[in-house]
């Protein structure tokens, strides 16, 4: 910002040079109060984005969990299944091969939406993880913009 001053017989006009600070102060006060306010927002956010990757992460364990349960209850169907197979084998082979091949449609079928719903929700994840980075990053920005700009006024302040 050029400015110049009136000059009076000891130097520049001091009205002119303090009214020049305050009107400097004021805007330096503007600027600060509106990164105050990113700053916060950007905290919410950040807050809230920690939040939903929480709620993520906790997600992923559930499902991980209920797959791991859904594996063992698959596996134990499998099992009886195979053992009344080889009963139904002595007396109906045919019948007990249908069976077999309904069982292990099911599981896959289990098995594949699990993996589905678990894969979106690993990217998800992934994306709370990136916006939550991206608002890390801009929270820093504004955080060492807001420091410069501090500096700098007292610069300003320090030189008049």
């Amino acid at each position: 910002m050029d400015k110049r001053f009136r000059s009076s017989l000891s130097g520049y006009n001091k009205n002119d040079v303090h009214a020049y600070i305050e009107n400097l102060l004021d805007e330096k006060d503007y600027e600060i109060n509106d990164l105050k306010y990113k700053i916060r927002e950007m905290g919410e956010q950040l807050k809230k984005l920690t939040r939903e990757n929480f709620e993520m992460e906790y997600d992923k364990n559930e499902i991980a969990e209920t797959l791991l349960k859904t594996n063992d209850v698959s596996k134990k169907i499998i099992e009886k299944t195979y053992e009344e197979a080889d009963e139904i084998i002595k007396k109906v082979n045919i019948e007990a091969k249908e069976k077999e091949i309904v069982i292990k449609a099911k599981v896959d079928e289990v098995n594949r939406r699990i993996e589905e719903y678990l894969q979106k929700a690993m990217t998800k994840r992934d994306r709370i993880n990136f916006e939550t980075e991206e608002a890390r990053i801009q929270l820093n920005e504004i955080n060492q913009r807001s420091i410069k700009s501090v500096q700098r006024l007292k610069e300003i302040l320090e030189i008049e």
